[in-house]
């Protein structure tokens, strides 16, 4: 099992290397390297107290038809948590990779974060949780378990079509485009 954890570091070395192309489908690719992708998801929470609503925004391209927000579920345990509608969002770029056919031709999927949630328990204790069912030591259900398995199932099968799917944890300012997708879904 390889990591999910994108080291930009890594992938680099040289920081002025970080120039970024649009497809022809509209995906983000980095230049030089035209079987990688980037997609940035957050998820934003408005209002205080019992008004919360979470939202989560996906972002593909300044203009694509691919870009995605929504409102989380008023009825679900998810609705006014920040991890939860970053989650959430991961979930809805992977089934628009997919319902959508964009894989193809691609190796790499990056997906811009701008928390550690995701990075950790999806890389790693993940399949330890998937062994155990989602149930943590304690013989409890783990938070956002049904939204963790979705999003392992995606990865996985993404991954058997030969497209490593990866987390890339970075600043918020930097994610400032996907959050401005996510807060467009309180005006809809």
């Amino acid at each position: 099992m390889t990591s999910r954890i994108f080291d930009a570091d890594e992938y680099f070395g040289d920081p002025e290397s970080q120039n970024v192309s649009i497809d022809p489908r509209g995906f983000r690719q980095l230049s030089g390297d035209e079987r990688t992708r980037l997609i940035d998801v957050t998820g934003v929470i408005k209002g205080i107290d019992l008004g919360k609503q979470g939202a989560y925004g996906v972002f593909f391209a300044k203009g694509s038809s691919f870009n995605r927000c929504g409102l989380l579920p008023k009825d679900g345990p998810i609705n006014d948590q920040a991890s939860a509608s970053e989650l959430y969002a991961a979930i809805m770029a992977l089934k628009t990779v997919q319902e959508n056919s964009l894989a193809a031709d691609i190796n790499l999927l990056v997906l811009r974060v701008t928390s550690n949630y995701l990075p950790q328990h999806m890389d790693g204790v993940i399949w330890k949780w998937e062994d155990q069912d989602y149930v943590n030591s304690k013989g409890s259900r783990i938070v956002h378990a049904d939204l963790f398995h979705e999003l392992h199932t995606l990865f996985v099968a993404l991954e058997k079509q030969a497209t490593d799917v990866k987390l890339w944890r970075v600043t918020k300012k930097e994610n400032k485009l996907a959050e401005d997708v996510a807060r467009s879904a309180f005006n809809l």
